[in-house]
């Protein structure tokens, strides 16, 4: 957790080497998922606005079903998707790590 301090007037500036970084990080999650074609419907009818799912490390993650829909396919959305999220934990960017191979749907 960050602090915010009122400035202490009666010492010199630190030094720009020496002065504490603070820098807003994005975070990044592995998540595999197999979601059928008859489960996607009520996404795709809008009745549905969020992916809830579980990712590698064990972290339950929420994001726009909206943003699945290029990697939609006839059996559904297969595969594993790296999501990245901004400091304040809004969605970024989605991408596709691996995806069904063949008949069967395996993953790749």
């Amino acid at each position: 957790m960050y602090r915010i301090h009122p400035p202490n007037r009666s010492r010199a500036p630190l030094e720009p080497s020496r002065r504490p970084r603070y820098v807003a990080r994005m975070q990044t999650v592995v998540i595999p998922l197999a979601i059928s074609a008859d489960q996607w419907l009520p996404y795709y009818r809008g009745q549905v606005k969020s992916v809830r799912a579980t990712a590698l490390d064990g972290r339950r993650v929420q994001f726009p079903a909206r943003v699945l829909q290029k990697y939609v396919t006839p059996d559904g959305v297969l595969g594993v998707f790296r999501v990245r999220f901004d400091a304040h934990n809004r969605f970024v960017d989605i991408e596709l790590l691996g995806g069904p191979k063949g008949p069967g749907g395996r993953l790749a």
